[in-house]
């Protein structure tokens, strides 16, 4: 057996060894230029579940024949989601047909979504590019869901990155917007942003793969493809012929000084440990040392890529001017799944508080506020704390369970005399001296027996139905804050 010992015949040895393996996998060139990407910086796990957005036409097909080449190395499961917009009713039949077919054909799993773009761009008024982008976005994340893949594959391309940033040119945007499209945002992973549509279209040439091809990206009534058709054909016939590549480096170029500059602010002066449902949290006083033209900048680089939609130009401007013109408990509404609130001493961005209905207590049992926390009854109780009795614990006569006893939430100009106080207080300014987060305190929990407000469960137990030596008989209320 020949054993090789000098560095010279090891690294001959690898040279060999990776050729043959390269030989015997058989990738296309293209297929080892993804891998070798993906190994650089990956996009998912070895073995990962991925939900791939596959139209049939050239991208998506390339992706999947690409996904299908380095499949033996990284062990991924694919899942083809089409969808119908109902916009071309012959069209549209005969592309689900094929991709139906071309699924069966490769074995792989398969899903078909029916859009209606039309009705919501009625509703909506985006137009019918923007209806079919954000129902596409909704329809992959909810079957995304439901197959509990790992991630969500798009075949955007080099091209898409620079049309994406002369479009967004255009149309008005600032650093912000000339980031184009990520690689990954949040569950929505771009593996081929590192190739043309050129490369895709020769690739699947060179394997003999057909695809289909959607007449309507030839319609000039929509600017992104006169920015395909017309615009960049005519700057690279000026000489320009990388400007697309170019305009893509640049995005990257963008995105790597954004990042660079996020990381250093938030890591370095943010505290950005929120609680649940907060997308992110802003200092106040730390904004408002900055113009309000920086502090739109500010919260444009802070902000998530999990956002459910990424901020326009006004929201940032009216997320400023709540910044500076606003008290506590001010807030605006961006989306129904985004809302912007100011609590203290920080500007919030998260989801809309949950609501929820009163509960009735009628015995021993345990009950989840969303958002809050949870109440636990304990009856009968026999050790009692007089001295803690009000705050994340309440004690009471076993008598007060003979009437309603209910867990609602706090309503606007609702008042409690607090045990230990004389008179009575608003239970709005109990919950803000007890410095309950704005995102909690929308819908927060109080304990009435009728119309007598008893307790407000991690704040103030009130006067009523105190404890004497002559009750035989007590229950407990615990409250947990919900971590």
């Amino acid at each position: 057996m020949w054993t090789c010992r000098s560095p010279l015949s090891l690294f001959f040895l690898t040279i060999f060894a990776a050729a043959s393996i390269n030989s015997a996998m058989k990738y296309s060139k293209t297929a080892g230029r993804l891998h070798r990407l993906l190994k650089k910086d990956p996009l998912w796990d070895r073995g990962a579940r991925l939900l791939v957005a596959f139209s049939g036409g050239v991208d998506s097909t390339a992706l999947v024949r690409l996904l299908l080449e380095i499949q033996p190395l990284w062990k991924h499961q694919l899942h083809l989601l089409h969808f119908d917009h109902g916009l071309r009713p012959g069209a549209d039949a005969m592309e689900n047909r094929w991709c139906r077919a071309y699924s069966e054909k490769v074995g792989l799993p398969y899903s078909e979504e029916s859009l209606p773009v039309r009705d919501y761009a009625a509703r909506s008024r985006l137009g019918i590019e923007g209806s079919a982008r954000v129902l596409r976005y909704e329809s992959l994340r909810e079957k995304r869901r439901l197959l509990g893949a790992d991630c969500i594959l798009t075949a955007h391309h080099r091209d898409d990155q620079a049309e994406t940033v002369l479009y967004r040119l255009f149309t008005g945007t600032g650093e912000q917007g000339l980031q184009g499209i990520h690689r990954r945002s949040a569950e929505i992973v771009r593996p081929l942003l590192e190739f043309s549509r050129k490369e895709l279209a020769d690739y699947l040439l060179e394997i003999g793969q057909d695809c289909l091809h959607d007449e309507s990206n030839s319609d000039r009534t929509y600017l992104r493809n006169r920015i395909r058709h017309d615009i960049l054909p005519f700057i690279a016939d000026q000489g320009f012929e990388n400007a697309a590549y170019n305009l893509a480096r640049a995005a990257a170029a963008v995105q790597r000084s954004r990042s660079l500059i996020r990381r250093l602010v938030l890591d370095q002066l943010l505290d950005t440990k929120a609680e649940n449902g907060v997308y992110l949290a802003l200092p106040r006083e730390l904004l408002l040392t900055f113009s309000p033209r920086q502090q739109v900048e500010f919260i444009a680089i802070a902000a998530p890529r999990d956002l459910p939609k990424r901020l326009t130009e006004k929201q940032l401007t009216d997320a400023v001017n709540l910044l500076a013109d606003s008290q506590t408990g001010a807030h605006l509404q961006f989306s129904d799944e985004l809302h912007c609130s100011l609590d203290r001493d920080k500007l919030l961005f998260h989801k809309p508080s949950a609501e929820w209905s009163p509960i009735t207590l009628t015995g021993e049992g345990s009950w989840q506020i969303p958002g809050v926390g949870t109440v636990e009854l304990e009856s009968p109780c026999k050790a009692v704390d007089f001295k803690n009795n009000g705050e994340l614990k309440a004690w009471f006569p076993v008598e007060i369970l003979m009437k309603e006893l209910t867990l609602r939430p706090w309503r606007t100009g609702e008042r409690m005399a607090p045990r230990g106080s004389r008179g009575s207080q608003l239970l709005s300014e109990l919950l803000t001296k007890a410095k309950i987060p704005v995102l909690r305190r929308k819908y927060y929990p109080v304990l009435c027996s009728g119309e007598d407000i008893l307790w407000i469960p991690g704040v103030r137990r009130s006067r009523l139905h105190e404890l004497s030596a002559g009750n035989k008989a007590v229950i407990c209320l615990n409250f947990r804050i919900e971590t």
